[in-house]
């Protein structure tokens, strides 16, 4: 089928005759993966698979109704949509106070949006043999560099999708999304009787996504980096343990953003703060001090976050997200002061009634659901801390001795506020002197712990500059019930904390916690 804006039309007029107030139809025309997984210099899997349809989403009586089907026909969009408002009014007989939305601005209604994702090679152009040929090539870099090396893994995987959306707005877009992601982990050990195990991962320990196509692959290097991340694992196998104590710290950019910009943000949607999502960990710190937003400080002046959706090459990148909002940055803090959150048409209302006033004029752009078949949720896009102004050579002169400075990340705990928290990653340097002079020495087991809300934060001392920052998407973040699995972006430069509490994660302290 070719036309699938009449297809869409449709569904949206039918819902639109059925009672409806507002109405959307996702259409998936084409859903597609590949996978391809590698062990000790075996393939493991080679997954591929395909899947479409189309999900339709109502108000009616002030309640939300969704239904979706694989079955991608027009004899289906009748029953999708009458089941869509039959389970809006099932939905209106128990709601304590009807949905109401953000009306979209004059200059939002009726757009219309295209989109593909840019790319060099189309990944699916790539035979499997020669993926399969660089994850072996990567794993005998590995197994050369270390006999203590036990564990060798490899994964790429290749992704794309076509969204159509319409809505009763009429807003039209017709989105392709291409994405790869990578990795490569080793695994060391003294003895396989010893649980003390150490592994080392490039570029990150779960496979690192980005929009783009195998160019981005070739990219990571997974060859040359494979022997260097075994060494390591074979290396820090006997680093001495991290100390314990108060100390400044450096976080390298993927442990930076799984914290600053993925677990931490986490807790700057507005579903969350909303208390209308409280799937996985929780809620939201920012709940805490709503009626402070605007003015809270969160963190130091160095510290200032934002929400873009316009990032070249991250995964959280598109012309126009599930409502059909524009894609947009938005500010979450700025210089250390709590500015805004990621809000939907629904959320933005609902915390103006909470605040009693009308802080949020429009949606953030950052509805997204993971599937024609998922229900849209407030979703992170591309998540930056934004650099500062000294040379990532330059921090690392200018911090005490003493200071840790934190990998490739391995574990993480969070309360259901996301405030108090403990991270660990896979290794650590300490800044030492010896013979006068300052070096860097591996550490075992590294974390750190603190306060999200009123601490960590307001420690910040600065970001390095934009040459050091990485973007790398998460390609495995969850969220709701049933729990969506989509990718997110995040960009954060080398960022130096000051008076953190460290330890080690096989310390006596640590492991009472």
């Amino acid at each position: 089928m070719d036309d699938w804006r009449s297809f869409a039309e449709e569904a949206v007029r039918r819902a639109k005759r059925a009672g409806a107030s507002y109405a959307d139809i996702r259409v998936y025309p084409e859903d597609r993966f590949e996978e391809v997984e590698t062990e000790n210099g075996e393939v493991v899997a080679v997954n591929t698979g395909a899947h479409a349809g189309f999900g339709v989403r109502v108000l009616c009586e002030g309640a939300w109704g969704f239904y979706a089907t694989d079955a991608l026909s027009k004899s289906e969009i009748a029953k999708v949509v009458d089941r869509a408002v039959a389970n809006a009014r099932a939905n209106a007989a128990t709601r304590k106070q009807p949905v109401e939305l953000l009306p979209l601005g004059e200059d939002e209604r009726g757009k219309e949006y295209r989109y593909a994702s840019k790319y060099e090679t189309d990944p699916f152009s790539v035979a499997v043999d020669k993926k399969v040929e660089l994850l072996l090539r990567a794993d005998r870099a590995m197994a050369g560099a270390s006999k203590r090396v036990f564990l060798r893994k490899g994964n790429i995987s290749s992704y794309r999708f076509r969204k159509i959306l319409f809505t009763s707005n009429s807003v039209f877009a017709d989105q392709t999304f291409t994405r790869v992601g990578a990795s490569v982990v080793a695994t060391a050990e003294r003895d396989h009787a010893d649980p003390d195990k150490q592994t080392c991962s490039h570029p990150s320990h779960f496979p690192s996504v980005m929009q783009k196509g195998w160019e981005a692959v070739l990219d990571f290097d997974l060859a040359g980096n494979a022997g260097r991340i075994a060494e390591e694992a074979d290396r820090f196998l006997d680093a001495p343990e991290t100390p314990t104590g108060v100390r400044d710290i450096i976080l390298m950019p993927e442990q930076n953003n799984l914290h600053a910009t993925h677990e931490t943000v986490h807790g700057a949607e507005g579903d969350r703060v909303d208390d209308k999502e409280w799937s996985l960990s929780g809620g939201s710190l920012f709940s805490l001090v709503l009626p402070e937003i605007g003015s809270f400080r969160f963190g130091s002046d160095a510290v200032s976050i934002v929400a873009d959706s316009l990032t070249e090459g991250g995964v959280g990148t598109f012309a126009c997200d599930d409502e059909g909002i524009p894609a947009k940055k938005t500010v979450l803090v700025d210089r250390g002061i709590w500015k805004g959150l990621l809000v939907s048409r629904e959320s933005a209302l609902s915390l103006n009634r909470k605040l009693a006033k009308n802080y949020f004029t429009e949606a953030s752009g950052a509805m997204r659901a993971s599937s024609y078949a998922s229900f849209p949720l407030i979703r992170m896009n591309n998540i930056s801390l934004l650099p500062g102004e000294i040379s990532y050579e330059e921090m690392l002169d200018r911090v005490p001795v003493g200071t840790i400075r934190f990998g490739n990340n391995k574990s993480w705990s969070i309360d259901p506020y996301r405030r108090d928290f403990q991270f660990g990653t896979e290794t650590g340097w300490e800044k030492v002197l010896r013979n006068g002079k300052a070096v860097w020495e591996p550490r075992r087991n590294p974390v750190y712990r603190g306060d999200n809300l009123k601490q960590f934060f307001r420690n910040c001392v600065t970001p390095a500059d934009a040459k050091s920052a990485l973007l790398l998407g998460v390609g495995n973040c969850g969220k709701g019930r049933p729990v969506q699995t989509m990718a997110t972006g995040h960009c954060t430069p080398p960022t130096w904390y000051k008076n953190i509490n460290v330890d080690s994660s096989r310390s006596a302290a640590a492991m009472k916690k």
